[in-house]
């Protein structure tokens, strides 16, 4: 089982560029989550729109490169979910360990 995680703050979920997504995978992590406030709660409006549009893109681009999307994945949490966040770490880790590690 998957069991270190490495965070990455940003200011904002907008700040996570496809290069930066992509330069995790590179350095050996096995997977990324990226998670944002809720899209229709953004703190700078559309930053959590900018982003999954930057992972839909990254997942587009590893499954061209004949990798696994499911490497990486975008959810939404606010500050009142952290029983949430929990739950959605766990699954990454489960997505990963089942096939998403290609």
């Amino acid at each position: 089982m998957l069991e270190a995680v490495e965070l990455i703050r940003l200011p904002c979920t907008g700040k996570a560029e496809t290069g930066l997504l992509l330069q995790c995978l590179e350095k050996g992590h096995p997977g990324v989550l990226v998670l944002g406030c809720p899209e229709d709660n953004c703190k700078f409006l559309i930053g959590s729109t900018r982003a999954r549009k930057r992972v839909q893109l990254t997942r587009k681009l590893l499954k061209e490169a004949g990798l696994s999307e499911e490497r990486v994945r975008m959810d939404f949490v606010s500050s009142v979910d952290a029983h949430r966040l929990g739950r959605i770490v766990r699954e990454m880790q489960e997505r990963l360990e089942v096939g998403g590690k290609v």
